[in-house]
């Protein structure tokens, strides 16, 4: 027999991933006690311990999730591309989708080497084997690629998405195409 999903389960985590969402709008991580997530998600302790032992390991869970989702729309390639552009602009819509879940994943600091480590599947060395500079190494001209376009990123994240992810994405494909990394 196959095992089932308990849908209380399912919308107990997602109550509580849902009330600590909106109060990390307003507080900071270390800052939020279980009661409070427990108050705002509707559900009482006893329920929360359940599942989680600490408010470090509901974010977890929800930083997983949440990196899955972007790094499952992450497919790799060799050269640069439309595809690779497409790729890229999948991953900005996801993260346009989720807006404030996006801002605070990101503004944990571990998070950061998650979004280099996506973007360096985005964006292989190997993509940059044929730089046209003299005077960086092909890894160094990844590092400063990666480097550039995770600042560009954040910023983005930071001012709201006030650009679609189609044209960002294009923005940052014509300034890579300009300095002649590719």
């Amino acid at each position: 027999m196959a095992n089932k999903v308990d849908v209380r389960i399912v919308k107990s985590k997602e109550s509580l991933m849902s009330a600590m969402i909106g109060l990390l709008g307003k507080k900071k991580l270390e800052d939020l006690t279980i009661s409070e997530i427990c108050q705002e998600a509707d559900v009482n302790r006893n329920t929360f311990y359940s599942h989680y032992s600490s408010v470090r390991e509901l974010f977890d869970e929800m930083n997983g999730k949440y990196l899955e989702a972007l790094f499952a729309s992450a497919k790799v390639f060799d050269e640069p591309n439309d595809s690779t552009i497409k790729n890229l602009v999948n991953v900005l819509d996801k993260m346009k989708e989720k807006g404030n879940l996006t801002k605070i994943i990101f503004s944990e600091s571990n998070s950061i080497k998650h979004l280099n480590t996506l973007l360096q599947i985005l964006f292989p060395v190997s993509v940059i084997e044929s730089s046209k500079s003299e005077n960086l190494s092909p890894e160094e001209c990844h590092a400063f690629l990666i480097g550039g376009i995770m600042n560009l990123i954040l910023r983005w994240i930071e001012n709201d998405y006030q650009e679609s992810p189609k044209n960002f994405g294009r923005k940052i494909f014509n300034f890579i195409e300009e300095i002649k990394l590719f």
